[in-house]
């Protein structure tokens, strides 16, 4: 998808990049080096929304583990699986910042975890019970 038309002359090794959800283009020579840089706004064309940055300790618990984002979402769905890709947990939370859960009947040993908010995906990882 094209968001806009580059308004620099034309060029030979043109560099393009994005950097924090915005793509940049510029430099680059046509017998004459350019030092120049042309923002784009976002690289979709559509404003984007941040994701929740995740911790998540301690790990490995002997306990409950904590889940802490940086910031309040609504609807927070937290999978658990085992490391055959099997689900063993699945808890859902409304309107928070910080979460815990427990380890409860499962065994000692390693699982992934999956955080979603409404499809969205928030983040993934890994957590070990002791």
């Amino acid at each position: 998808m094209q968001v806009a038309d580059f308004g620099g002359s034309a060029r030979r090794y043109l560099v393009a990049l994005s950097l924090n959800g915005k793509a940049y283009a510029g430099t680059g020579t046509s017998g004459m080096n350019y030092n120049d840089w042309w923002e784009f706004g976002t690289i979709s064309g559509v404003e984007e929304t941040t994701v929740p940055q995740v911790q998540v300790y301690p790990v490995p618990s002997a306990g409950p583990v904590n889940f802490s984002l940086s910031k309040v979402t609504n609807s927070v769905t937290c999978v658990v699986y085992d490391m055959s890709g099997k689900e063993v947990m699945i808890e859902s939370f409304n309107a928070v910042q910080q979460f815990t859960i427990e380890q409860r009947d499962l065994p000692s040993g390693t699982y992934m975890y999956c955080l979603t908010s409404n499809s969205d995906f928030i983040g993934s990882g890994k957590i070990i019970f002791e």
